[in-house]
């Protein structure tokens, strides 16, 4: 084999040409996921490594990857020791950073079908613990789902956790976020059409007394239709939005209220003309309020289909949330 390696910095493509004919692809994903392995089996993986939060946690080739990689090998094992059986050009594709659907059009963008073949015929296969071992399974239509992974960014404003009045609390409004996108499967996808939302993360805040000013929020989508999968997507979105705009709405109302009651406050004392109350109105338009306006902004990135992807990035007040860092693995 011919072995080329930095294929879209972390990608590995092996050739071999045995005379005159097609051109067959396989591919397996090849990166890990930060999940311990606790098997105690004497080649469990001991590795950790710094998350793109800056955080090490324990990595291992975990969701089949493992196994992708060694039918890939055992593979290449067996048809280049069976090569009289057969001519033309195989070509081996180990590709990264599978989880985050990046890893693919890396490699594209690098010139994997420039630099190497364009193949006739493309295998790839996916693993389940549903099937006995030593069967494949098959059937007709879709096999395995579409995949999106979802990132949110909920900026609050920080504070001591016995003085929450003086904080806006970004993980309370994670929390109403999370659970309202429970019911987009059960309330406004069809019933006859398959789709998942899953919160797999959760992250915010450091200590037991301090409120933060930041959660992140990181989903995975499931759905079999691109109208489902744009359905998802866009009620994900109005949910971060109408959850955001209650809570600028009620700060605005208390805000109206203090002020108000200023206002009162100083009409009563006696030879004191009161300032005229400031027009409020929903949206950070007054000083005091745009101290706020960072809770509103958001950010949400899907990633499936290297050929489409959506960003939503809105907010109120001057300042929006930096743009997160992707980092291939």
């Amino acid at each position: 084999y011919k072995v080329t390696r930095g294929v879209g910095k972390k990608g590995v493509v092996a050739i071999l040409e045995n005379g005159k004919g097609p051109t067959l692809m396989i591919r397996a994903d090849m990166d890990a996921l930060p999940i311990e392995e606790k098997t105690n089996l004497e080649y469990a993986s001991k590795v950790r490594q710094i998350n793109r939060f800056g955080k090490e946690v324990p990595v291992m080739h975990a969701c089949g990857h493992d196994i992708h990689m060694s039918v890939l090998i055992g593979t290449a094992k067996n048809l280049i020791s069976m090569k009289e059986r057969w001519s033309g050009t195989l070509m081996l594709v180990l590709q990264p950073a599978e989880e985050v659907g990046q890893g693919s059009l890396a490699m594209l963008e690098d010139g994997l079908f420039k630099k190497f073949p364009r193949p006739d015929f493309n295998l790839a296969l996916h693993v389940g613990g549903m099937a006995p071992a030593g069967t494949i399974g098959y059937q007709l239509g879709y096999a395995m789902a579409n995949v999106d992974s979802v990132d949110i960014i909920v900026n609050g404003v920080g504070g001591h956790g016995a003085y929450p009045h003086t904080a806006i609390d970004p993980i309370v409004l994670a929390s109403q976020i999370v659970l309202a996108l429970q019911t987009i499967v059960s309330r406004k996808i069809d019933p006859l059409e398959p789709a998942v939302v899953t919160v797999g993360s959760i992250h915010g805040g450091f200590k037991h007394n301090i409120i933060s000013e930041e959660v992140r929020l990181q989903l995975t989508l499931r759905s079999y239709s691109d109208e489902v999968r744009e359905k998802t997507i866009e009620e994900i979105k109005k949910i971060v939005i109408i959850k955001i705009n209650i809570l600028l709405f009620q700060i605005y109302c208390s805000l109206s209220t203090i002020i108000m009651l200023s206002v009162a406050a100083a009409a009563a004392r006696p030879g004191v003309t009161p300032a005229p109350a400031p027009s409020l109105r929903p949206g950070c338009l007054v000083a005091s309020l745009r101290l706020h306006c960072d809770l509103a902004t958001f950010f949400i990135t899907t990633t499936g289909d290297h050929r489409r992807s959506h960003q939503l990035r809105q907010g109120w007040g001057d300042r929006l949330p930096p743009k997160p860092t992707l980092i291939q693995i």
